[in-house]
């Protein structure tokens, strides 16, 4: 994997962690950090392929 590649999936992955963990913390939330990641995940997969 190249330099840009590289960067490019660890600032992806921090951002989906970053948010998965603000909303995970949230007073109302009741999900599992698990289910919130894999949601996170998911959006950004959908992100990409447009």
């Amino acid at each position: 994997m190249d330099e840009p590649t590289a960067s490019l999936a660890a600032e992806s992955g921090m951002s989906v962690f970053h948010i998965a963990f603000q909303r995970w913390i949230a007073a109302d939330n009741t999900r599992e950090f698990s289910q919130i990641i894999t949601e996170s995940l998911a959006a950004l997969r959908v992100v990409t392929r447009q």
